[in-house]
């Protein structure tokens, strides 16, 4: 069945701001498909959040971290992969990898252009377009 292609049992979802809106509402849509939620808030614990899930019998890691930078990123994973028992598959990371034209992650420095561009007067013309800052991704 179609449904099927949708769930998501197995799967680890890591979501930021889970605590309120948006991320509050994907994080319990993505446990109502059976994806274990890993939550990243920089503040307020997201106890209404975790309460939904646990409601409905979900797995739910609350973790309080900062992501104004990259610091916190291997914390994360090593949090998520102590709770849920996941494991890195290196073969698949250096096949995404490997496709990146460029060769290499995205960093935050790669979007300081096209934000800048973005919020010019020199984009004043463009719209509805979508612009992919991907490392050539997209252009393969």
């Amino acid at each position: 069945m179609i449904l099927d292609e949708f769930r998501l049992i197995g799967k680890v979802a890591l979501v930021t701001g889970c605590n309120t809106g948006l991320g509050q509402g994907i994080a319990i849509g993505l446990a109502e498909a059976g994806a274990d939620i890993v939550g990243i808030v920089c503040k307020t614990g997201p106890v209404k959040t975790k309460k939904a899930i646990k409601e409905k019998g979900g797995r739910f890691l609350y973790l309080e971290e900062n992501l104004l930078s990259i610091e916190p990123v291997n914390r994360i994973i090593e949090s998520a992969v102590k709770e849920f028992g996941l494991r890195e598959n290196k073969e698949r990371n250096a096949e995404i990898l490997g496709r990146i034209p460029a060769d290499r992650w995205g960093t935050p420095e790669d979007l300081k252009g096209i934000a800048v561009f973005l919020a010019s007067r020199a984009s004043d013309y463009i719209n509805e377009y979508t612009i992919a800052v991907d490392g050539g991704w997209l252009a393969r």
